[in-house]
């Protein structure tokens, strides 16, 4: 059986008191000019919309186009700011293209999450951005053939060219880029496609021409040095224009099967082409540096006669991202003392929370309220069933019918004319008369062909037995049991407890406890995230080497898709909201060395096992409390007002005091810095006397590593006597945390 695709939970924060826009640079731009709007897509994965509030229709298409103006014109009224419109986190991972498509109505975008998702942004039903096909690698570029089109095409790093249905109707054709040629290359940078054909580029510098309904390659053009960054199609598609990282742009002919022009209006790689002329007389390009350039070469008899102005320079920007899944999820901790709260909550001493716990609980939280609301109205539902089986009779009584010429009790006919009345055949049996005479029980699973029946006197009546004290319906029971089919998501850890709520019933409990327990807040403090707050939840494609989104939603929605997140959220997830567990994952430990400054304070262990290892986020209080115990025997009495161990023992590394709230993770890491064992020596500070300390240092060296001449003096010296085992911890073995 495979193994289960892991799956992760991702969450994006919207920026406070924001006013909307990308926070990070923009990779895609898309016009819908009968509607001044301007879509963009960014690297943070979102999709914005601005009103441009200007006429971006074709100029033929305008009022007063072609008229001629008079010197007494007035002058043009100031144009408003462009503002913005909405937005929508449409992917989890970089936008790369955007296109629009069926009359400007449909918006569809690429992205490096290997999905292509369709978003109508008028739509009366406002839902988010749709996924309508998957890559198995990035995709990068997206073309339409018309904007009346159904269909629009994706081309990623996967070599493949897919064509997907608006419509719903999933992908229509795929096109296998290189398959054709022994070339390790053919990931899709650039597509341009009309209704009956498609042009592509990429790193290998060659840009093919497919036919767009069977899928066949038509041709291809050599003649770029380096990656073929976007493509443009004439109307008539006699004409191919491409842009490519040789710094150049290149016009194709159709007709004529060869490189007609080569520009050079750019220094620098060409990486994007746009234009709205037919015949591409007219068109911008941008380069890596910024620089965009307008090339007009209406009226010119050859094409590199035209005129090419630089237009503006632009500048681009730097992406970064944060996903927490089930392996890492869960290993941050901090101690409760360390958070500063607005309410006061009351912790234990050297509480650690577990960071991933924590904020899942309360992304989850409109989530958790829905299912403990399931839950209880579930509870209900079946103690009320249970209480109507047990009201029901367990038997049915029938009347006993007899027939003239029959016995009761026997298989012979009676003589003819004699008769019985049903009152008879009570007293003969011992019962009194009533209304339903006799039980019955039927049974369906076992029913045998019914055969011929014997005349015979002595033939005794079959036993009538209660259904409730038959074995069959243990046997049921048992085998509906067996039966259960537990999922892997988190509808399966709903199931399991719903199965125990059955069980429990089945074993005579009268009131059934809820199995959900969350976290509750002296655990988890509570967290009141944004109620626009993303939630995605992924999974893992090994092929693609990337994830694939599987549910996206706010904060304040899950509540309302509890059914859908119960189907594709993980078991782990289930267990971590719903009944506060986290998978299990070996405990990461420091092993580390106890020894005595200088021999003033006895070793932790007679027999000189000083080596022990303990939870890395153990504390340094924690390990002198553990010294303490050993060197020194328990008070016969308690003692309130006793100092701690912290107060009167110090703990030192590489000659640096280490803090009492210093972790065992952070000493290695920032104060032993070193592999090996960590060595760590205590020594008191003389605030109180240590009953065990010997009366001088030994002679000889100092031990490496030793703590500096403390100015504080030790306490008086004292018999030293046997030291006896502590209750806390044995040497050479594991400290708890």
């Amino acid at each position: 059986m495979g193994r289960n695709a892991r799956k992760r939970i991702s969450y994006v924060l919207p920026l406070a008191n924001s006013a909307g826009g990308h926070r990070l640079g923009v990779n895609g731009l898309a016009v819908d000019p009968y509607n001044s709007i301007l879509y963009s897509g960014g690297r943070d994965g979102v999709i914005c919309a601005w009103d441009t509030h200007l006429d971006l229709r074709p100029a033929q298409e305008r009022e007063g186009y072609g008229s001629l103006g008079g010197l007494d014109d007035a002058p043009p009224a100031p144009k408003p700011a462009t503002t913005f419109r909405q937005q929508v986190q449409a992917h989890t991972h970089w936008i790369n293209d955007i296109t629009l498509a069926q009359n400007n109505e449909a918006l569809v975008s690429a992205s490096s999450d290997i999905s292509v998702k369709l978003w109508r942004p008028a739509a009366h039903d406002a839902l988010p951005p749709q996924t309508i096909g998957l890559h198995s690698d990035y995709v990068k570029t997206l073309a339409s053939p018309s904007p009346t089109a159904n269909w629009v095409a994706s081309g990623g790093l996967d070599r493949k060219i897919n064509l997907w249905d608006l419509n719903g109707g999933g992908k229509t054709l795929q096109i296998a880029v290189g398959d054709d040629e022994s070339t390790a290359k053919g990931s899709v940078y650039a597509l341009a496609a009309t209704n009956s054909m498609i042009a592509s580029g990429g790193p290998e510098s060659i840009v093919r021409v497919w036919d767009s309904r069977s899928g066949k390659r038509i041709t291809k053009f050599v003649g770029h040095t380096d990656n073929v960054r976007d493509i443009l199609i004439a109307k008539e598609g006699d004409t191919i224009m491409t842009a490519s990282s040789d710094q150049t742009v290149k016009v194709w002919s159709m007709t004529a099967g060869r490189c007609m022009y080569t520009l050079t209006m750019h220094n620098d790689s060409v990486w994007s082409l746009y234009s709205d002329h037919p015949q591409l007389s007219v068109f911008y390009s941008s380069d890596r540096s910024g620089l965009v350039a307008k090339t007009d070469v209406r009226g010119c008899i050859e094409m590199d006669e035209g005129l090419s102005v630089a237009v503006c320079q632009e500048h681009g920007g730097v992406a970064k991202a944060v996903v927490a899944e089930e392996n890492y999820c869960f290993d941050a901790e901090m101690y409760a003392d360390e958070l500063h709260l607005e309410e006061t909550i009351e912790f234990r001493e050297d509480q650690r929370i577990n960071l991933g716990k924590w904020i899942l609980r309360y992304l989850f939280a409109n989530l958790i309220d829905e299912e403990i609301k399931r839950d209880e109205s579930f509870r209900q539902q079946i103690l009320l069933e249970k209480k109507q089986q047990r009201k029901s009779p367990g038997t049915i009584e029938i009347p006993e019918t007899h027939m003239n010429g029959w016995k009761d009790g026997a298989s012979q006919p009676r003589k003819s004319g004699e008769t019985q009345s049903p009152t008879e055949g009570d007293k003969e049996n011992g019962k009194e008369s009533t209304m339903f005479g006799r039980k019955f029980k039927m049974s369906f699973g076992g029913m045998k062909k019914l055969g011929r029946t014997t005349t015979s006197d002595t033939t005794s009546k079959p036993s009538i037995e209660s259904p409730t004290d038959t074995p069959e319906e243990s046997d049921s029971h048992t085998s509906k049991s067996e039966d259960r089919v537990i999922e892997d998501n988190l509808l399966g850890v709903i199931q399991t407890m719903r199965h125990r709520y059955e069980d429990e019933l089945q074993g005579g409990a009268q009131n059934l406890t809820s199995a959900i327990t969350p976290s509750l807040a002296n655990e988890t403090p509570v967290l009141k995230p944004p109620i626009a707050t993303s939630i995605l939840i992924q999974e893992d494609r090994p092929d693609s080497g990337g994830v694939a989104d599987l549910f996206e939603g706010t904060v304040s929605s899950l509540g309302q898709q509890a059914d859908f997140i119960e189907k594709v959220a993980p078991k782990w997830l289930g267990e971590v909201l719903l009944k506060n567990t986290i998978p299990f994952k070996e405990i990461v430990k420091v092993s580390f060395i106890l020894e005595p400054y200088q021999n003033f304070l006895p070793a932790i262990a007679s027999d000189g096992n000083n080596r022990l290892n303990a939870n890395r986020m153990l504390r340094a209080r924690k390990i002198m409390a553990y010294v303490a115990e050993r060197i020194e025997p328990p008070p016969e009495q308690p003692d309130p007002n006793a100092l701690r161990p912290e107060e009167y023992l110090e703990l030192y590394c590489n000659n640096q005091l280490i803090p009492p709230t210093m972790t065992l993770a952070t000493i290695r890491a920032h104060v032993w810095r070193g592999g090996g064992d960590v060595i760590l020596y205590y020594k008191a500070n003389g605030r109180k006397e240590i009953r065990h300390a010997q009366p001088s240092p030994p002679e000889g060296p100092h031990p490496p590593y030793a703590p500096p001449e403390n100015n504080i003096p030790l306490s008086p010296p004292t018999t030293p006597g046997v030291m006896s085992p502590g209750p806390m911890y044995d040497p050479g073995k594991a400290m708890p945390p």
